[in-house]
C-alpha cells in the first residue's frame, strides 16, 4: 500500500466543523502507527473548505513545500525514476497483450481454450502455454 504525503479533509464548513476536526484528530493519531514517510516529510492532515476558501492556501503551501523538500533530498528524482521504470514495463505489457489477441492464431483459438478452461477440461496455466505457443502467440 502506498501512503499518502498529506491528507485533505474537505468540506470542513456548513456544519461539518465539528465532524472534520475530529476526522483531522483520528487521521493524525493514526498517521503515528505507520513507518515514517520513504520521503523523510510528515504527513500533514489539513483541513479545507472550497465554500468558504479556508485551508486552500495551506494546502498549496504543502505541495509547495513537499515539492521543495523532496528535491533537495533527492526523493523526487528517485521516485520520478521509479515511475519512468513502471511505465516502461506497463507500455510493454500492454504491446504485447495487443500483438498477442491481435494474432490470428489466437483469435481463433481463444474461444475454444476459454471453453476448456470454463468446463475445468484445461488448466488456466496449460491454456496460457498453448496459446503462447501458438505461431503469432509471441514464443511460437
Amino acid at each position: 500500500m502506498e501512503m499518502a504525503d498529506a491528507l485533505c479533509i474537505t468540506k470542513a464548513d456548513q456544519g461539518n466543523e465539528q465532524a472534520a476536526r475530529r476526522a483531522r484528530i483520528d487521521y493524525q493519531s493514526a498517521l503515528h502507527l505507520f513507518p515514517p514517510a520513504p520521503s523523510g516529510q510528515v504527513q500533514p492532515v489539513l483541513l479545507t473548505s472550497a465554500v468558504s476558501g479556508t485551508g486552500v492556501a495551506e494546502v498549496w503551501k504543502v505541495i509547495e513545500d513537499y515539492a521543495t523538500a523532496t528535491q533537495q533530498n533527492g526523493y523526487f528524482p528517485l521516485r520520478r525514476q521509479q515511475q519512468q521504470l513502471q511505465w516502461l514495463h506497463e507500455s510493454i505489457a500492454q504491446e504485447l497483450e495487443t500483438q498477442f489477441y491481435a494474432d490470428g492464431a489466437v483469435r481463433a483459438r481463444l474461444p475454444a481454450v476459454q471453453q476448456a478452461v470454463a468446463a475445468g477440461k484445461l488448466t488456466p496455466f496449460a491454456a496460457a502455454t498453448e496459446l503462447l505457443r501458438l505461431p503469432g502467440g509471441l514464443r511460437g
